[in-house]
């Protein structure tokens, strides 16, 4: 069970994320049939509205089974097939769409078989938000329709009938449902307990979760071990072993981290200079700064300015 504590650090964690979704793909598919990619540069997420898959994800030799109303969220760059059955053989997406004799974003195609629909997107985010969730989720996130809060079974609903019809203006209501779906993916991790230790299972601790939405609200404080204990409302020992614990990393090391974060996205987004962003997120030197960044990032902070997607899309 998730509170309105935890609520709140996810909250502020997610808002500092830009996240791009598209749906790309709906289909009805009858077996045989078998679908394969060797792997995006975004998350990949299927809905099943009607019928069942199978899930492969290689390097993970575990297939999971996809039923009606079920969720699946699959990593950046994760080779996998999406198919009727284990023994039917996957093609690539981009030949069996090349085959559809649709003129539409919904098209058939497979065998005469049990029918299958499939609505497939992907979610896109910055390298740095990458890497967040990379390091909170499992490889593949697959969720069954009774592991689905009611309100997240009316989304996907929502989201099919859109991906379906394709009424005017459905492209932009896709993204937002996209986008509103991967939020409640994450925040069904949270309750279904799938992921190693890291922030999203701070998230759900009742003690840490405060510690961190203090961190995410102001990274830039003078943040001490006794101050985030008292956040926490814990002794400054049983605050310290239960944070490396639960998050898996110090708390200054997770403060570090997050203040590095939230210095790139300001490297990215303005032109304010080194010594402001470096005051901003808790440096009194922009020398200390530009020592930590480059130690996190792995080049110095001018560098990183330079090559910034955001700012070539500015």
């Amino acid at each position: 069970m998730v509170d309105g504590t935890s609520d709140d650090a996810l909250t502020s964690l997610l808002s500092t994320v830009r996240l791009r979704a598209s749906i790309f793909g709906a289909s009805e598919l009858a077996a045989p049939w078998g679908v394969s990619t060797e792997g995006l540069g975004a998350y990949v997420c299927y809905v099943i509205p009607e019928g069942s898959a199978v899930l492969f994800v290689r390097g993970t030799r575990r297939a999971l089974p996809l039923l009606a109303g079920g969720v699946a969220l699959v990593r950046a760059g994760m080779a996998h097939e999406l198919k009727d059955s284990l023994k039917t053989r996957a093609e690539p997406f981009e030949r069996l769409r090349a085959r559809s004799k649709s003129a539409t974003s919904f098209f058939r195609g497979g065998g005469t078989g049990a029918r299958t629909q499939v609505i497939c997107g992907t979610l896109e985010v910055d390298e740095i938000d990458r890497a967040l969730f990379d390091t909170a989720l499992p490889p593949v996130v697959s969720l069954k329709h009774e592991e689905l809060s009611g309100a997240t079974r009316h989304l996907v609903a929502a989201l099919t009938s859109e991906a379906i019809d394709r009424k005017p203006g459905a492209s932009l209501v896709l993204t937002r449902l996209a986008e509103l779906l991967f939020v409640q993916v994450v925040r069904a991790c949270i309750g279904l307990d799938v992921r190693i230790a890291s922030w999203l299972r701070g998230v759900g601790h009742p003690a840490i979760t405060k510690a961190l939405a203090a961190i995410h609200r102001a990274p830039g404080e003078a943040w001490t071990l006794e101050r985030l204990a008292e956040e926490a409302m814990m002794s400054r020992s049983t605050f310290a072993a239960t944070f490396h614990d639960i998050v898996g990393e110090t708390p200054f090391a997770y403060l570090t981290s997050w203040r590095m974060r939230a210095a790139a996205q300001l490297l990215a987004s303005s032109e304010q200079s080194l010594k402001v962003i470096a005051s901003t997120v808790g440096y009194a030197s922009d020398e200390a700064f530009s020592r930590a960044f480059r130690a996190w990032a792995g080049m110095p902070p001018g560098a990183y300015r330079g090559r910034s997607p955001r700012r070539a899309d500015t």
